[in-house]
C-alpha cells in the first residue's frame, strides 16, 4: 500500500514522474496524471499549481477521499469544476485561482465538504449559486471576479468564522445588508470593490477587526464611517461619500498607512491630524470639494 501523503510539483519528483521543470515547459493533460494519483489513497496534500495543465479537471480526483489540501491554481484548464470533487469529505482548502475555469458552482460541489475552511476560486469565469446555508464554515473566501450577484449573496450570512473576504468584481448590484458587518466583524481583510453596491454604510464600524478595507468603485453614499484604530488601509475612492474627512483622518487612526478617498463628494478642510499619522505614506483625496 502506498503511504505517500503529500505531492507538490514545486518540490516533488517521485513516482508520478511529474518533475517540476518539465511541468513548467510543456502542456500536460491532468486526466493522464490523475490515473497515477488515484493509486495514492492516503494522499492528504496535493499542489499542482502553475504546472501548465490543460484539458478538464478529471472526475477521478474525487476519489482522493483523504485529501485535505488541493491547489490547482495557475493552470489553463477548459470546462467547469467537476461535481465529483464533493466526495473529498476531508478537504479543508480548495484553491483553483486563475485556472481558466468556467461554468456554475452550486451546492452539488460542496455537499460533503463539511470541513472546508478555505475556498479560493478567484480570476476564473465562474458563477456561484449557493443555498443560504451551505455545509461549511469558511475562514478564507477568495472569489474575486466570480459572479455572485446581482443580489448580495445570502449564504455569507451563515459564515461565522471569516478571516479573509474578497468578493471584488463579483457583479453584485445591491445594498450591503446590516447583517454583513456582524458576520464579517472578525475578518482581517475585506474587499468588496468594483461592484454596484448602493446605500450607506453604518456610521460606526469600530467593531470591525479588519486592518484592510476596500469598498472602492461602488455607488456608496452618506458620511464616512468611523473605524477601528487598528485599520492600516482604507480604500473608498470612486463612490459618492459626502461630509468631511474627520472620521478617517483623525489622531486615533495612528496605524494608517494608505487612505484613498478620491472621486467622492467630500467637503471641508483637510484635518491637521494628518500630520501626526507617522505611518501614513499614501493619501489620495483628489476630485472632491476640499479646501
Amino acid at each position: 500500500m502506498c503511504l505517500i501523503t503529500s505531492v507538490s510539483l514545486q518540490i516533488y519528483s517521485g513516482p508520478l514522474g511529474l518533475e517540476g521543470t518539465d511541468a513548467k515547459r510543456c502542456s500536460k493533460k491532468l486526466e493522464v496524471e490523475a490515473v497515477k494519483l488515484g493509486n495514492l489513497t492516503n494522499l492528504q496534500y496535493l499542489d499542482l499549481s502553475g504546472a501548465n495543465f490543460t484539458g478538464n479537471i478529471p472526475d477521478t480526483l474525487g476519489s482522493l477521499a483523504q485529501l485535505e489540501f488541493l491547489d490547482l491554481s495557475d493552470n489553463s484548464f477548459q470546462g467547469s469544476i467537476p461535481e465529483s470533487l464533493s466526495s473529498m469529505f476531508n478537504l479543508r482548502t480548495l484553491e483553483l485561482i486563475n485556472s481558466n475555469l468556467s461554468g456554475l458552482v452550486s451546492d452539488a460541489h460542496f455537499v460533503n465538504m463539511t470541513k472546508l475552511e478555505d475556498l479560493l476560486l478567484s480570476y476564473n469565469h465562474l458563477a456561484l449559486n449557493l443555498s443560504s446555508d451551505p455545509p461549511f464554515q469558511l475562514k478564507t473566501i477568495d472569489l474575486a471576479s466570480c459572479r455572485l450577484g446581482p443580489r448580495f449573496p445570502l449564504w455569507l450570512r451563515t459564515q461565522r468564522r471569516i478571516r479573509y473576504l474578497d468578493v471584488s468584481d463579483a457583479k453584485i448590484s445591491d445594498v450591503i445588508p446590516n447583517w454583513f458587518w456582524t458576520t464579517s466583524s472578525e475578518a482581517i481583510h475585506l474587499n468588496l470593490s468594483n461592484n454596484i453596491l448602493r446605500g450607506e454604510v453604518p456610521r460606526s464600524l469600530h467593531f470591525l477587526s479588519a486592518i484592510s478595507i476596500d469598498l472602492s468603485l461602488n455607488q456608496l453614499q452618506g458620511q464616512l464611517p468611523y473605524l477601528n484604530s487598528s485599520v492600516e488601509v482604507i480604500l473608498l475612492h470612486q463612490n459618492s461619500f459626502s461630509g468631511d474627512l474627520q472620521p478617517i483622518l483623525n489622531e486615533e487612526m495612528r496605524h494608517l498607512k494608505a487612505v484613498m478617498l478620491s472621486r467622492n463628494n467630500l467637503r471641508g478642510e483637510i484635518p491637521s491630524a494628518i500630520c501626526s499619522l507617522q505611518w501614513l505614506v499614501v493619501v489620495h483625496i483628489a476630485e472632491n470639494n476640499l479646501s
